[in-house]
């Protein structure tokens, strides 16, 4: 009987794909293949809430998770024990937990790897012991993009992230099984498929990049100055950002709503702490996440050019209060 396993990652960013392949890589290597069946999911952070509220978990033996963080707002207590009780748990991840969700994780995982400051797919490569160069290369290029280490790997990371954004859900979980089986890249080059994607999706994100700019405003807010900008789904996640934050260079953070169901993206910039500008506390009140004082978090609502002026307007009166009250504290 085959051992029923599944894969759940993050679906927007180099990080998510490359840790999910890496997975599949090392069971692989430590499984015969006719003797398991892989089940693969990517998600975004908003979508894991209704995933494992309407889910079904029986019969699998095995749970992999990684770079995805499984707060309160996305699972109770009594869903992670029960979950926990159907199958081997094994995540991997380096978002903020708060630390009785923390204490809880690595009670209930069979293996449990969390550290800030490094990436799901750097800690499967040391927690499965990889020793070839393919895994090695790959666990770099997700590290790199993730935490902006301007090297040859980042621009491999950022080439990755294009692609992902200009993807269905289901090109990418293809993705992440070239990329487990070696196919996707050879000497540097991709493969002919992803080139040609390639060079479809450029055209649509340099028309994002220039709605970015034309909506993209400076407020000032408790004497620090935030950019919020207005963005295309192709530049979710850090696509965006990190284009506001090159176009933003005397803030404290910056803001992004991009179009659709996605999560806001609010960053603080210059290394500037919570306690100067609580960036990351605001995030966790809006029941989201993140980390390095930086986050995501949902509004509720389809974010749109019809509605980003009104729910920009609300946020930033939102972030007003928050900031002031924390400023008493």
């Amino acid at each position: 009987m085959k051992e029923k396993v599944l894969l759940i990652s993050h679906s927007k960013d180099p990080d998510g794909i490359i840790s999910q392949a890496l997975i599949i890589k090392h069971l692989r290597l430590t499984s015969p293949s006719e003797a398991m069946d892989l089940e693969c999911r990517l998600l975004d952070y908003s979508q894991l809430a209704v995933f494992f509220n309407n889910s079904i978990f029986d019969g699998f033996e095995k749970i992999f998770i990684s770079d995805l963080p499984l707060v309160e707002q996305a699972l109770s207590d009594e869903q992670l024990i029960s979950l926990s009780e159907k199958a081997r748990l094994y995540y991997f991840d380096h978002h903020y937990l708060s630390t009785d969700r923390e204490k809880l994780l690595n009670r209930l995982c069979f293996q449990f790897v969390r550290q800030g400051g490094v990436s799901a797919s750097e800690l499967i490569f040391r927690a499965f012991s990889f020793s070839d160069d393919e895994s090695l290369a790959l666990s770099k290029i997700a590290h790199s993009f993730d935490f902006n280490i301007r090297n040859e790997y980042f621009a491999i990371g950022e080439r990755i992230m294009k692609l992902i954004n200009g993807m269905q859900d289901s090109d990418k979980l293809l993705f992440v099984q070239d990329i487990a089986q070696g196919i996707w890249m050879s000497n540097g080059q991709l493969s002919e498929k992803y080139q040609r994607r390639e060079q479809e999706i450029q055209l649509c994100i340099e028309q994002a990049y220039h709605v970015v700019e034309k909506t993209r405003k400076e407020v000032e807010i408790c004497g620090h100055l935030i950019a919020i900008a207005y963005s295309p789904q192709i530049l979710y996640m850090k696509l965006g950002m990190r284009y506001l934050e090159s176009i933003s260079p005397n803030c404290s953070a910056i803001l992004l709503l991009t179009e659709g169901e996605s999560n806001l993206l609010f960053s603080s910039l210059q290394n500037l702490p919570e306690n100067v500008i609580p960036v990351l506390p605001f995030c966790i009140y809006k029941k989201g996440g993140g980390r390095d004082n930086a986050g995501g978090f949902s509004v509720g609502i389809t974010i749109n050019k019809r509605n980003y002026h009104y729910v920009s307007k609300k946020l930033l009166s939102e972030i007003s209060e928050f900031f002031q009250a924390s400023n008493k504290l």
